[in-house]
């Protein structure tokens, strides 16, 4: 019995203390706004690179001299398969909005060298392909398609998200037009662009 008096005594003090001091209230307001990421309602941020982007930090390391494909001449395609060198398209997109990335190009111009005359009849078809879900042959009636599509959210919910694919192009038999037209170098511009509103 002497156990319970003494806890219940020892209880009593403590919350007395507690009861004479004098409290005040405060407050401070807690704030979290994405928007303060990119400073605006939508950021969309898209390009090539050499290394994969994984995130919104990954550094981005840029092709500032053109991307070379490699010739086979047994099979007459050149491709960057076998190449070290790999290409990437990506997209780092904050966004309320649903917005299409694309890949936008034409048949490759023939030369007879690097930085000589261009032959207009010697045009080559290409194509990419990002994964199993995305290809596209670049010729004389396809000139651009959709690559990533990044899906709507709100305006209170803007959707934060980073895509990135490996890219993988082959040539047509290149065979055939540099015989014929005497080409032997091509290129042309590959462009990735956003369209908003999917």
């Amino acid at each position: 019995m002497k156990r319970i008096l003494v806890l219940l005594f020892v209880l009593s003090v403590a919350l007395s203390g507690i009861y004479a001091v004098t409290a005040t209230d405060d407050n401070v307001k807690v704030e979290l706004d994405l928007m303060k990421l990119t400073g605006d309602k939508a950021s969309v941020v898209i390009g090539f690179s050499k290394n994969e982007v994984t995130d919104f930090t990954t550094s981005v390391e840029s092709y500032s001299d053109g991307y070379s494909l490699v010739p086979d001449a047994t099979t007459g395609i050149a491709s960057n398969e076998a190449s070290q060198d790999k290409l990437y398209v990506y997209a780092r997109i904050t966004s309320a909005d649903g917005v299409d990335v694309y890949l936008k190009s034409k048949p490759l111009d023939g030369y007879t060298v690097s930085g000589g005359t261009s032959l207009s009849a010697a045009t080559l078809d290409w194509s990419i392909s990002g994964d199993s879900d995305f290809s596209v042959s670049f010729d004389s009636e396809k000139t651009s398609e959709a690559i990533i599509t990044h899906l709507a959210g709100s305006a209170d919910s803007p959707v934060s998200q980073v895509y990135c694919k490996q890219l993988t192009i082959k040539t047509d038999d290149f065979r055939p037009i540099s015989k014929q037209h005497e080409a032997n170098y091509w290129e042309q511009n590959l462009v990735v662009t956003i369209n908003s509103g999917s």
